[in-house]
């Protein structure tokens, strides 16, 4: 579609005067709080585009948030999408202080009779097919016809399915309808499981092509991941509402986690993490962390391969999930070292201490071996002078041989840590709590 500027002179909605919204092709998604204006954006793109003589008024659709009763037929006696369009536009009050839609009026079957528009809009018979193919996409049955043209799936009525069927069954008829250029939906998300949310975002975005798709969402499935500058954050920065894109992953982290507020755990999602840089200190740190009280593992420990590996597991991480750095964890995640034996070993974590500040803790000695005490490898009936020894011996026998040992050893010393113990690992402990405190 050819690009269009949507503008107003005067108050729309929560939309105030000289607002102007870029409508282009391809998929774009409105963020937003409860009243920032998206609903009031989506209506004045249809309002605009109904009214604009050189776009075609069957060309555009409007899919309300409250879209719950569904037409029980197909037939449409005379009437047409244009039709329905001339209808909807004619319920916008021409004056007072909200010139959009108003959710509390009565509007006998016009969200209910959209579907069947979209379904008689050009080919009947290309259009129900299409949606049986989207249906299948979504993994929902599909439709079939019976006496009267009415609606049915699986042999039940169509107004005896569920909500999730209702709603999403225009959604998919106007993906379907060729001629549509563009398509506004308000609350996409509604009554359906997360995981049909997350098909019907795949199927908005593949759908899209040269046309333009915009939805209005309260809902991070409808986020496109891909395409970060696709979502647009509305809000009312100074009393006027705005609609900026998101500019980068931080931001995009800002807009699911603050904005939406999704929480860590409600994602099945550690509440922090807490760095270190082998697989041994992962066995002592679990173990403290226990003690400590995190028994439904609220703190989740990411092991490294040593100190010059911490910075780069971070952005591993931070790029597989994207949180440690960026998302939820950027002001808690922290990070358990040994004392720095090198240059590059120093540069690392110093690196670490700018990013982490008191979030970082430094063992005093070089390796977690050589900072357990002695009492404690004499409770795991062990010798620490021997057990350096050993150490050194299954290095020479290469990095997978000094692995093995180093967490064979730190097992041993875990089982036997009791809490009465932390005082002999201040530093560990430190860590530890840190990690505990902002989960």
């Amino acid at each position: 579609m050819t690009p269009r500027a949507i503008a107003t002179k005067w108050p729309f909605g929560a939309i105030a005067p000289d607002f102007t919204f870029d409508l282009h092709e391809g998929y774009t998604a409105l963020f937003g709080l409860n009243g920032s204006g998206k609903s009031s954006i989506l209506q004045l793109i249809f309002k605009t585009l109904v009214n604009d003589d050189g776009f075609g008024i069957d060309h555009v659709v409007y899919i309300e948030a409250e879209r719950g009763w569904l037409s029980p037929t197909t037939e449409v006696q005379s009437q047409s999408i244009a039709d329905y369009n001339r209808g909807l536009a004619g319920q916008f009050p021409s004056q007072g202080p909200s010139n959009t839609l108003g959710y509390h009026s009565y509007r006998s079957g016009f969200s209910g009779d959209l579907t069947k528009f979209l379904l008689n809009h050009k080919n009947f018979s290309a259009r129900l097919r299409d949606l049986d193919e989207s249906l299948l996409a979504m993994g929902l049955p599909v439709m079939t016809l019976e006496t009267a043209q009415q609606l049915h799936f699986d042999d039940v009525l169509a107004g005896y399915q569920g909500s999730g069927l209702r709603f999403v069954l225009p959604i998919l008829a106007a993906l379907n309808d060729p001629v549509l250029e563009a398509i506004l939906i308000d609350e996409p998300e509604a009554s359906l499981e997360p995981v049909l949310a997350k098909r019907l975002r795949q199927l908005l975005i593949e759908k899209a092509g040269r046309r333009a798709i915009v939805v209005a969402s309260h809902s991070h499935w409808f986020i496109d991941h891909e395409r970060i500058e696709a979502n647009l954050v509305v809000g009312r920065g100074t009393g006027a509402v705005r609609a900026d894109p998101v500019r980068n992953r931080r931001e995009l982290a800002d807009l699911v986690f603050k904005l939406l507020g999704n929480a860590p755990e409600d994602l099945m999602l550690p509440a922090n993490f807490l760095v270190v840089e082998g697989g041994s200190d992962q066995v002592i740190l679990e173990r403290v962390l226990r003690l400590l009280g995190d028994t439904d593992g609220r703190v989740k420990v990411f092991s490294a391969r040593g100190i010059a590996q911490v910075p780069k597991a971070v952005t591993v991480a931070d790029l597989v999930l994207p949180l440690l750095m960026t998302g939820p964890y950027a002001k808690s995640v922290v990070a358990l070292v040994d004392q720095p034996d090198t240059k590059a070993h120093r540069g690392a974590v110093d690196k670490l201490a700018a990013q982490l500040q008191d979030r970082l803790f430094k063992l005093q000695v070089a390796s977690l071996e050589e900072y357990l005490p002695e009492a404690l490898y004499v409770k795991a009936g062990r010798d620490k002078a021997n057990c350096r020894s050993a150490l050194a011996v299954a290095k020479k026998q290469g990095e997978a041989s000094l692995a093995d040992y180093k967490t064979v050893l730190a097992t041993e010393i875990a089982a036997v840590l009791a809490k009465s113990d932390l005082a002999l690992i201040p530093t560990i402990r430190d860590a530890a709590q840190r990690s505990l405190d902002f989960a």
